[in-house]
C-alpha cells in the first residue's frame, strides 16, 4: 500500500501588464540571470566570479480571443531603443504571499495559430532584476 499523503494547495500566479490583469494568459516563464562571468585560473581552476549585469527575462503566452490580442505592445516594441514608448511594468503575484514587480523592454512578440490549435500570442520582455517581496 502506498504511503498516505496530504493534498496541498499550490500557487496560482497572476500576471499584470501595466497594472492590467492578463486575463488571457496561458503560461508565464520568469528567468533571473546573474550574468556573472566565471573566473578560472591555471592553478585553482574555478576561482570565483566577476559580477555581471543581472537581469530577468519574462515570456508571456496568451490565448487570442476572436476580438483580438489582449495586450498590444507594438508601440513599446517599435520604440524600445529610444524609449519614447516608455517601459511596461510587469507585476506577478502568487508565489506564496509574495509579489514580483519590474519594468522592462518588450523585445518582441509573435502571433501563431494552426490547424486544431488555438491562436496564441507570445511576448518576450527583458527586465530589471527584481526579487519576490
Amino acid at each position: 500500500m502506498a504511503p498516505q499523503t496530504t493534498l496541498g494547495k499550490y500557487a496560482l500566479c497572476k500576471v499584470y501588464v501595466n497594472d492590467r490583469l492578463a486575463v488571457e494568459e496561458t503560461n508565464v516563464t520568469i528567468k533571473r540571470e546573474s550574468r556573472t562571468t566565471e573566473v578560472d585560473t591555471v592553478n585553482k581552476g574555478l576561482s570565483g566570479g566577476s559580477q555581471g549585469s543581472g537581469r530577468m527575462t519574462i515570456t508571456l503566452d496568451s490565448a487570442v480571443p476572436a476580438a483580438g490580442i489582449e495586450h498590444d505592445l507594438g508601440d513599446y516594441i517599435a520604440n524600445v531603443v529610444d524609449s519614447s514608448g516608455g517601459f511596461p511594468r510587469i507585476t506577478i503575484t502568487g508565489n506564496g504571499n509574495k509579489t514580483l514587480v519590474t519594468q522592462g523592454m518588450a523585445m518582441d512578440d509573435d502571433l501563431s495559430h494552426g490547424v486544431d490549435q488555438n491562436a496564441k500570442q507570445t511576448v518576450n520582455f527583458t527586465c530589471q532584476m527584481a526579487q519576490w517581496i
